[in-house]
């Protein structure tokens, strides 16, 4: 016989040994059939730590039984990990069949399975690991198709759920599984995840490398990230994050570091995060220990010092607050996370200067909040601002589709004290993004608006802003910014001031027209006065005054390092006669000075005069020093003090009588 005939003739020999013993492997079987039910329910039940009772079994010729219409009932008010399957296929060697041994069955097989992920939280508990033993160690492989398993979430609209599930679970050597599974987001985010790793069930131990794929959470999640990617390492009851890149609402993050105790209320986070964005390369540390209660880490622009920040907290991972809160060396106060509700707020005060503090409120999920905040002295590039307002800000949607992350903000106050001068009603928005301000809009006093545009370039600040004033009576007005206005200063003012350049020196181009004017003894028609420059001198050009037929010169400039900043004006005929000139103002500024302590004698001593001053009461005048009282509204009045410190040096302390 040759030896393509005999290979021809195995599977008809093969065939025919089948069908003659078959008939007795089917006997044998069909016969165990109601111990191998009663078996298996018993031994399923011990193996999901649950009650398990199968409707159906069939028997699948030489290799396994099908398990259908299985019923699993929680235990002890807890969840098994199987919560509910389509079918389970359990496997043995035919060896085993035949001989009645279902204690370890060579492989187990969950179709469309329903898993519990709180009862892997103690895996001690979740499987029976020892039914899984032989006298050679592991021997069942464990394999999922179509699983299905709720992740915990603390969003109230959609789940979380991990879905169209495929894993194995093969042995490897000993007591030790190797994993590997892979599955889709659903719910509350999209995306897919692969993890491969081990399992020791001797030593309970696991340990499984995580990779996250473009996973995006939806809008309504409260976490406003979208495309993580990247690996972390799941290692008993740790997480070691290799490195995570994802996006904030657009704004590219990169984090790295470590979870501590994953499972307990006592979490410990040591985490390192940058923001990988060349307008706004901002990094920070940060780390928590739930039980300790420590909180601290620091934050700064990459590349520069950091600002260190610390606390205590208290609470849990969900929903904390931090008390004790240290900002640098400079504000404390108190910060509040509440997860679930999807909100940070804090509230912070300036050590040495308790008249500067501030209420800052976060929408986590949408980055929209409120910042209502008072300053005292407070510098903003060199100018000084004395303030309490609140300020609404949100993202704006379409520049943060192009990845310009700009907020829209809206601020309201109660009074702004910009360089001495009280801007009553102030209010205003602009746009604001990590490199300017832009479409400024800000209107105060009924009478005055600025518009334009402000640029925070790191080596180049720079501003263009456009300030339209009036048209008002001159009369009302005693006061322009510290200096005092002549006593005689009649007519309807309106004008029109252009700021460009560099925001610490800025050129001026103004642009004021008068009509029906009286400066002291000079009466005209109309003027128009037009200057250029940097303060504090302006010098005048095309500048005129008209009365009657007649166009008169005007020559000069403002100077502000003067009492009299009309000092330097001459009104001068065509022949270069001078008609009128500052000069003859300055017995009008005798007792004034313009560092503030004559302002606070001048405006007391014009009191019912001055409109602008309205509502202003002296509630303590001696030598060296005055006090006095603006009630804004209702609610809120502000404080002034006008006096001489200990080296003869003339200042303005203002503040806020108010409460949060």
């Amino acid at each position: 016989m040759s030896i393509q005939t005999l290979l021809l003739a195995l599977p008809v020999y093969a065939s025919c040994a089948a069908m003659s013993l078959g008939p007795v492997y089917l006997k044998d079987v069909s016969s165990v059939l109601p111990d191998v039910k009663g078996q298996t329910e018993k031994w399923m039940g011990k193996f999901l730590n649950a009650p398990v009772h199968v409707e159906k079994m069939e028997v699948n010729v030489l290799h396994h039984f099908s398990l259908t219409g299985i019923e699993i009932e929680p235990k002890n008010s807890q969840l098994p990990i199987l919560i509910d399957v389509r079918q389970i296929r359990v496997k043995y060697d035919v060896l085993g069949l035949i001989q009645r041994r279902f204690q370890v069955p060579s492989q187990i097989f969950l179709e469309r399975p329903e898993l519990s992920f709180d009862s892997f939280k103690t895996k001690e508990k979740f499987l029976d690991t020892r039914l899984l033993d032989s006298s050679r160690g592991l021997s069942t492989r464990l394999l999922i198709e179509d699983g299905r398993v709720e992740l915990p979430w603390f969003g109230v609209q959609k789940k979380l759920l991990l879905t169209n599930i495929w894993g194995k679970a093969v042995p490897f050597h000993g007591f030790v599984f190797q994993l590997k599974f892979r599955g889709m987001f659903e719910g509350s985010a999209s995306g897919f995840v692969s993890s491969e790793g081990e399992l020791d069930i001797a030593r309970k131990k696991i340990k499984l490398a995580i990779t996250f794929h473009h996973v995006s959470f939806t809008s309504d999640a409260g976490v406003p990230v979208q495309d993580l990617n990247g690996t972390v390492v799941w290692d008993n009851e740790s997480i070691q994050i290799k490195e995570l890149k994802f996006k904030v609402r657009g704004v590219p993050v990169r984090l790295s570091g470590s979870i501590s105790s994953v499972n307990a209320p006592d979490l410990v986070m040591i985490l390192d995060w940058e923001v990988q964005n060349s307008a706004l390369p901002v990094r920070g540390t940060l780390n928590t220990d739930f039980k300790r209660g420590l909180f601290r880490g620091s934050i700064g622009l990459t590349g520069r010092e950091a600002t260190a920040f610390s606390g205590v907290i208290h609470g849990s991972p969900k929903q904390f607050e931090i008390t004790h809160l240290k900002l640098g060396n400079l504000y404390h106060g108190t910060a509040s996370v509440n997860f679930p509700r999807g909100d940070f707020q804090m509230k912070i005060r300036n050590r040495n200067q308790k008249n500067q503090r501030g209420k800052f409120t976060l929408s986590l999920s949408g980055f929209s909040g409120r910042m209502e905040i008072e300053l005292h002295h407070f510098k903003v590039f060199g100018f000084q601002v004395v303030t309490y307002g609140v300020l609404d800000f949100e993202p704006d949607e379409k520049s943060w589709e192009k990845g310009d992350f700009a907020f829209l903000v809206h601020v309201g106050t109660d009074y702004l004290i910009f360089e001495g001068q009280l801007l009553k009603d102030f209010y205003g928005s602009a746009l604001v993004n990590a490199t300017s301000l832009e479409s400024i809009v800000a209107r105060w006093g009924s009478l005055s608006e600025l518009r334009g545009k402000i640029s925070f370039a790191e080596n180049n600040p720079a501003l263009d802003l456009k300030w339209n004033v009036g048209p008002f009576p001159l009369g009302q007005l005693k006061q322009f910014g510290v200096y005092r206005m002549p006593r005689t200063c009649l007519g309807t003012f309106e004008s029109i001031v252009n700021l460009h350049g560099d925001i610490h020196n800025p050129t001026w181009d103004g642009k004021i027209t008068i009509e029906q004017g009286v400066i002291d003894r000079l009466k005209f028609d109309r003027a128009l006065i037009q200057f250029s420059g940097h303060a504090p001198y302006f010098p005048l050009f095309d500048s005129k005054v008209w009365k009657g037929r007649h166009a008169l010169n005007l020559e000069g400039g403002f100077d502000f390092k003067l009492k009299n900043f009309l000092k330097a004006v001459k009104v001068v005929n065509s022949e270069h006669v001078v008609i009128w000139k500052g000069l003859e103002l300055s017995r009008d500024f005798d007792d004034f000075s313009p560092a503030g302590e004559s302002l606070a004698s001048a405006s007391v001593s014009s009191m019912g005069q001055v409109a602008a001053f309205e509502g202003l009461q002296v509630v303590n005048q001696k030598v060296g020093k005055v006090e006095m009282e603006y009630h804004l509204n209702e609610r809120a009045s502000l404080h002034a003090a006008v006096e001489k410190d200990q080296s003869n040096q003339e200042y303005v302390a203002a503040g806020p009588k108010v409460k949060f």
